[in-house]
Order: C-alpha cells, then structure tokens, then sequence
C-alpha cells in the first residue's frame, strides 16, 4: 500500500486540518439549508433514479430497465447505477436517518472530502508549503461553482472530486513511469466516467493533456525526471485514457446509443444552440468579485453566483501573476494561470468558442458556461501558488522561525473558511432552481395507486416568472418529473435528457417536469383523441394543481383533495395487462420486478394478452418459463399469445451484451486495484 504514495509528506496534521474544516463548514452550511444538494435536478431526475437502483440491487438485481416512467425506457447512464458510493450514500442514509432523503448530502460530503484532499495533495507535490495547499483546497472545494451547480447536478462534485487526484496521478507519470500509478490513473479516470457525465470526463482529459504539454514546453522542474518529450508525455497520457476507456467501454457504448437515439440529443447543435449556454463574461467578473445579493435564483441567463473563490485566494492570484518571473515556481503556476484563461474564454461566447465549436465531439456538449469549473479550479492551483511565494518571502523577511508566519496563514485560513461558509448561508441558497418541498417528503397515494394501478397524467400551472428568473415552488404534489420511479408508481411521462425518441413521440412531449402547464384560470381538460389515446396507454390518475378548476368535460372521479391538488380517477382506462379481446377486464392484477412484468392469468380459451408497456427489442417473453415470440401492436404496446389453461407470462428486459461487458469491466478493474495496491513500481522508462 504504501508504494502508492511515493512523495512522502512530514505527517498527516493538515489532511486532517483539512477534513475537519470540510466537516465544520458542510455542517455550517447544512445547519442554514437543510438538504443543500436535493434541489433541481438532483432531488426530481437523480434522486427518484438512484433510490430505485439502490432498492433494484437490494433485492437481487442489477436495473436494467425502469417500468415507472416513458411507459417503460432502459436504465440510461443519468441513472449512474455502475456508480458504487451512488449506493453507499442510499444505504447509509436508509440506516443512519431511516430514509433516502440524505443521500446526496452522504455523496456530496464523500465527494468533497475526496476533492479537498486531492488538491492539497497535487498542490504539495509541487513543494508548495502546507497551509497554502489547504487555502487553495477551501478555495476549490467550497467554491461558488462547486457548490451551487452540485447542489443541481450532483455529478458536478464528482467530477470536482476526481480532478485533481488525476492531475497529480498523470504529473507523477510524466515525472517517472510506474505501471502502478498508470493503473491507478486509469481507475480515477474510470471513477470520474462512472460519476459524471461523459462530457465532462472528455473535458478533464483534455485539460490534463493540455496541462502536461504546457509544464513541459516551460521545463518545470516538478516533472523533469525521465527527459522525454512532449511526445512522449502525451502518448503515456493518451493510452493511459484509451486504457480508461477500454474498462469504461460498456458505458461509453451505452451513452453513446443513448444520444444517438434520443429526441433531443442525436443530432449536432446549431451554433445559435450551442452559444446560449455561454457564459457572459461581465457576469462572471461582477460575481468574482461581489457575490452577495439579496436574490437567491439564478438562471441560465443570469450566472452570477457560480464564479466566487474567496477575496483572500483572489488577492494571492494578484500576487502569482506579478511574480511570475521572480518565484521558483513561477512558469508553472504561469502554465495555470493560463489554463483558467483558457477555459474562462471558452466558456464565454468567444471566438475559442466559436473555433472549438468546429471540432467534432465536442459540438456535440451544450453550455459551454460549465467551462468556468476548470476556471476555478486552475486560479485556486495559482491562488496556492501566489500564497507559496508569500509565505517563503514573509518567511525570509522575518528572520524569526516559522512560527509567526504559520499564525498568520493560520488566520487567513481562518478568514477564507469564513468567507466561504458566509457566501453560501448568507441569504437564500443559491441554485438554478430551488424546491419548497418540506424534506422528507411522504407520498399517500403510493398506497392506492401502487404496483399496477394504472399511469399517472399530471396538470399544473406555467411554471412562474419573474425578470426571467424560475421562482421557488413545490415540486412533488403532483407527481411529474421523475416521482414515480421513487414511491413506486407508473407516470405517462418522466424526466431524462437521454429519453429515446421512440418514448418522446409515444408519450406526447411529455418530458422534464412531466406536467401539463395551463394559463391560470383555463380547466383541465384533455382533448376527446388525447383523452381516448391516455386510456390505451392506462392512465386512469390525473393529479390535478388545486389552483386549477376541475375538468368538466371528461368523466372523471375525485379521489382525493388536499390544499396543493386534487386527484381524479378514470375507472375506464385500459389496465396494466388485458386480453385483446376484452380491454375493460381489470381482472388481470400483473407484478412489476426490477426488470419484469410477471402476470398469471387463466382462460379456458387462447387469446392475446396486451401488456401496457411501450414495445422494446430487447424484451423477452416466456409462459410457464417457455420462451415465446412478441407481437408488437398497433400502438406499440407488447402482446403474447397465451394458450387456453392456467399459465404463468414473464415479460424481461434483459442487455445480455452489456452485462457480460460489465463483467469484465468488473475484472479489469479488480486487476488494476489489486496491482496498484500490491503491485511493485515499474523502472524508469528512459
């Protein structure tokens, strides 16, 4: 184990200095905003989804496929279920909480930790002194982007955790090739996959070549060990991602079907498209520097809360950039410098984006605003570095030990906690999109309408504005999103950026927040074709905004009223499962598993039997465990002849080819970890 380390450190007072502090502000922090990081996206599309996988494989299985929205559409990678603390954090927050509603505080405070250690750790291996290496680790960890845009799209933490533990990995492989530190580079770049998003996974690979080439065309001392050449230093860092990769296939493979096939994401994004999600540069300085307002929302139009890194780590930056030529390490931290820039531009509506817009695969990634994460980081690596050049200057200019200088820092230490606890408790939380919802949210209606008691359609207002700024609201009553994956319902529609085209057209649009908006004041009221179209597809729950009059044109039930909706019933609607024959039989009461429809039925005649289910390829169908072939209807739902008797149907979605990828993905994995733990160092490749 201990070969894993190589640069040895004096003791482990500040990785620990550094984790308390982490601990004390996530605390601060959570005890002003209870449930920080269950807000947007994170508590409608990720929660529901990864509760469900935790549930999938506590009970014997791994998801496949998730019958509860879109009418039925596979596990896609926003599910993250190959994501193990994905599971961790479910499980721990079911035991020490005695329910789910805490896993993405569990995962992001995992995921913080691992990024405060991982920068102090790269920063010292560069020499630089103890207690700078912790300023610029707050700076990152805690950072205005961070935060705000993790507590909306958990990945985002992820991807802040893996960052710099890859840097420091592939600097350590330009400085001297180990086939140990290869193996564990390359399964931090398969942690990063398995926890963010592709795209990001492409953007850090391409800053850590980019970071490589640059420290070495300045001949930075850090990694001048073996003499190569910019070839060779970028042929290790390209097969060591190909080797990431390669473990990373099945799930690289299964995005890349996924944008393929889907409604939104298949074809390249126009440049008017692909620029709205810049970042506008104004903002981002006006924010650096004056975070505080009274406002707690931003928009994409209004990113001001996602750039500040703290006054003390701003004013080291000052300083890096005026002794650039006169610190030892000054041309490397000019390399970062340059970097922030580099991402800084990209990220703005520039002509860098305008030229990287037309290189293929990357055109392909949206918002270009989520360039300004690389940004943060880079200035907090050059914060560290200005700090360093301080610190020994204050040093030498006291002539009187260590000791005044480390209280100094340790009150700038200190100050920049504060400053950073206060930017995120001050005022309302900032995020894209902030829930009212009461945590943890209970769900009554999982009891009447669960397992097969017919789809859900839901109806609410416009979602409400104000000078183009989304306002807080309530997000559970009625059911959208991606609700019904966590209390174990079956929604229409559902929330997945990915959502294949076929499921698009099937479900009418009825995408993200899976609700119908009417103008306040207009009934519910579903058109005579739609309405007829929802009962083949059994919808018999419509939940109902209370602020919108009852429908008055349809024959529906009230089932249910409280002061945020009202429930409607459609006893009409077709069921779950029904005979081809005989749509109105409800007799046929079918199981939902992870992966199955299991239905028992019984006839004294041979019939089609219709499951309400969107046909998929990749289903399978057995009767009294003997496979038979699908017939995929009129309407795309899937049918099974069944002969006349008493017989057991098992409708399963199964990815044979993607399970055994996984497998061995799995070994491939083991192997590196167990040669990068007891594995010895390679020689020096010269």
């Amino acid at each position: 184990m201990t070969r894993l380390f190589e640069y040895k450190f004096p003791n482990n007072r500040y990785p620990l200095l550094l984790i308390t502090l982490t601990l004390f502000m996530f605390g601060a922090i959570e005890a002003r905003h209870p449930y920080f990081f269950l807000q947007d996206d994170n508590r409608v599309l990720f929660f529901p989804l990864f509760v469900d996988n935790f549930r999938a494989v506590a009970s014997g299985e791994f998801p496949l496929f998730n019958f509860h929205q879109y009418l039925g559409i596979p596990t896609g990678i926003q599910a993250h279920a190959l994501y193990l603390p994905n599971y961790l954090a479910t499980g721990l927050s079911g035991l020490l909480l005695g329910h789910y509603f805490g896993t993405m505080e569990i995962l992001a405070l995992f995921h913080l930790t691992v990024a405060v250690l991982g920068f102090y750790f790269l920063t010292r291996f560069f020499e630089l002194k103890e207690l700078c290496c912790c300023l610029g680790a707050l700076a990152w960890t805690f950072s205005a982007f961070v935060m705000t845009v993790s507590n909306s799209w958990i990945h985002l933490s992820g991807c802040a955790a893996y960052l710099p533990w890859i840097l420091l990995f592939s600097l350590r492989q330009a400085r001297r090739f180990s086939r140990v530190d290869f193996a564990v580079l390359m399964l931090l770049k398969v942690s990063l996959i398995l926890a963010a998003h592709p795209q990001y996974a492409l953007y850090v690979m391409t800053f850590e070549l980019m970071a490589l080439v640059l420290l070495s065309a300045v001949k930075a001392r850090a990694i001048a060990g073996e003499g190569q050449g910019l070839l060779g230093l970028a042929g290790r860092c390209l097969l060591n991602n190909a080797a990431a990769a390669v473990v990373s296939f099945p799930v690289l493979l299964q995005g890349a079907r996924e944008a393929a096939a889907s409604a939104s994401r298949s074809s390249l994004l126009s440049w008017s498209d692909y620029s709205d999600g810049s970042y506008d540069l104004a903002l981002w300085l006006n924010g650096l520097i004056a975070p505080f307002r009274e406002a707690g929302f931003n928009s994409w139009n209004d990113q001001h809360f996602i750039s500040h890194i703290g006054y003390i780590p701003l004013v080291f930056i000052i300083v890096a950039a005026v002794w650039f030529n006169k610190h030892a390490n000054g041309r490397v931290a000019a390399v970062f410098f340059s970097l922030a820039l580099f991402a800084l531009l990209w990220a703005g509506k520039t002509p860098l984006t305008g030229l990287i817009y037309h290189i293929p695969v990357y055109n392909k990634f949206r918002t270009p605003f989520k360039l300004v994460f690389f940004t943060s980081f880079f200035l907090a690596v050059t914060a560290s570095f200005g700090a360093d050049w301080f610190y020994k200057r204050f040093d030498q200019m006291r002539g009187a030990g260590q000791h005044p200088v480390k209280a100094f820092f340790i009150v700038l230490l200190a100050l920049h906690a504060g400053n950073m606890v206060l930017l995120h408790t001050v005022g309302p939380q900032h995020a894209f999109i902030r829930f009212d919802d009461r945590i943890p949210l209970e769900e009554p209606l999982s009891d009447m309408i669960g397992n097969g008691g017919g789809r859900i359609v839901s109806a609410g207002l416009d979602v409400p504005l104000d000078d183009e700024k989304a306002l807080p609201g309530l997000s559970a009553p009625l059911l959208g999103y991606n609700y019904a994956s966590l209390w174990g319902l079956y929604h229409f529609g559902g929330y997945n950026a990915l959502v294949p085209d076929r499921n698009h057209r099937a479900t009418l649009g009825l995408i993200n927040s899976s609700v119908y908006n009417l103008p306040a004041g207009m009934p519910f009221e579903v058109g005579p074709e739609t309405f007829e179209y929802f009962r083949i597809w059994g919808v018999r729950w419509y939940v109902v905004d209370a602020r919108i009059p009852p429908p008055v044109g349809n024959s529906f039930k009230l089932m249910k009223r409280d002061a945020f909706r009202n429930v409607f019933y459609d006893a009409e609607a077709r069921p779950m499962a029904y005979w081809a024959d005989n749509g109105s039989d409800s007799s046929i009461a079918p199981t939902f598993t992870v992966n199955s429809m299991v239905i028992d039925v019984e006839r004294d005649s041979g019939a089609e039997l219709v499951l309400n289910i969107l046909y998929n390829p990749k289903f399978t169908a057995t009767v009294d465990s003997v496979a038979v072939p699908l017939v995929e209807t009129d309407v795309s739902q899937v049918a099974i002849n069944v002969p006349a008797g008493r017989h057991k149907v098992k409708l399963t979605y199964s990815d044979r080819p993607f399970l055994a990828g996984v497998a061995v993905s799995a070994c491939l994995s083991l192997l590196a970890v167990a040669f990068a733990v007891f594995g010895k160092p390679g020689k020096p490749v010269v």
